[in-house]
Parts: C-alpha cells; sequence; structure tokens
C-alpha cells in the first residue's frame, strides 16, 4: 500500500467515525427527548461468547485451546483468531 491509499483510508475512516459519532450524539437526543437510557447491547452467544469470556478473564491460552476444539483449526489460526477477539 502507497502513501496516497493510507491517506485516503485514514481520511474515509475519519469520515466514518464523524458519521457515527453524529448518530450517536443524536440518539443519544432523542432517548433524552424520551425519557430513556442508553443501553449495552446483550453479550454475544455461542460459541464465540465463550471464547471471549475467557480472553476477558485472562485466560488466553484456554481460549484458543477451545477456539481449536470448537473449530477444528490450526495453532496459528486459533491464535490469531482470538488475539482479534481481545
Amino acid at each position: 500500500m502507497d502513501n496516497s491509499e493510507s491517506v485516503y483510508i485514514s481520511q474515509s475512516l475519519s469520515a466514518v467515525n464523524r458519521r457515527i459519532e453524529a448518530v450517536e450524539w443524536n440518539v443519544a437526543r432523542l432517548l433524552t427527548q424520551a425519557g430513556l437510557n442508553w443501553e449495552e447491547p446483550p453479550a454475544p452467544e455461542g460459541p464465540d461468547a465463550e471464547i471471549v469470556a475467557l480472553v476477558q478473564a485472562g485466560n488466553k491460552l484456554e481460549a484458543i485451546k477451545r477456539y481449536r476444539e470448537l473449530t477444528g483449526v490450526d495453532l496459528a489460526t486459533a491464535k490469531v483468531a482470538v488475539e482479534q477477539m481481545g
């Protein structure tokens, strides 16, 4: 990737972030006007939730082991996948 592509990607991400911030601001405003509170979405369910919980608890090695058991992938693939989760 050359510098111009990097700059383009960076500018695009900045624009997306600004749009997300605007949407979140407007949702918060609407919630306030309606007398409601912002709620976090529920935790995901299923195998990914189990792996994420292990990572969050500091059990990365156990998470990798469990990921391999659930998916059948090799060690390197499991390590990359688990590292992306947390």
